[in-house]
């Protein structure tokens, strides 16, 4: 018999009684990472513990032990979009291009989650256009 416990509360994760298995209801994510190096720093989530009871030993001598598991729980609010705030950049060979800012598409939300790594593509009016990364 499987049981969950999380501080703080993380009421949208479930547990399987029988099984142990962990998964996500659609309530809204509550909870709050404080410190992970910035990376998760605001996300939805917590520490829990996971306690089951093993039978140890057969038969008449069998005996119930509890056993625990320590994991922490996320549940990232990721970007859903990435913007530089400009609508084009025009740079020369030779040129240096100049740093420019991510936008938080979302500032009003707090515990969004910006990439760690996207892809980008170029278009252009030439016939013949080379990238080369």
């Amino acid at each position: 018999n499987f049981t969950v416990v999380c501080s703080p509360s993380v009421p949208w994760l479930t547990i399987d009684s029988s099984t142990g298995a962990l998964s996500e209801s659609q309530d809204p994510p509550t909870g709050g990472v404080a410190d992970v190096e910035d990376t998760w720093k605001d996300q939805a989530g917590g520490v829990c513990v996971v306690s089951a009871m093993e039978m140890v030993g057969s038969g008449d001598a069998g005996i119930a032990e509890p056993r625990h598991a320590k994991v922490v729980v996320l549940k990232p609010n990721p970007w859903q979009s990435l913007s530089y705030g400009v609508e084009s950049l025009s740079v020369s060979v030779g040129d240096q291009v100049p740093v420019l800012q991510v936008v938080n598409p979302e500032p009003e939300t707090p515990g969004s989650l910006k990439p760690t790594s996207f892809s980008m593509a170029c278009t252009s009016s030439y016939d013949r256009f080379v990238f080369d990364d």
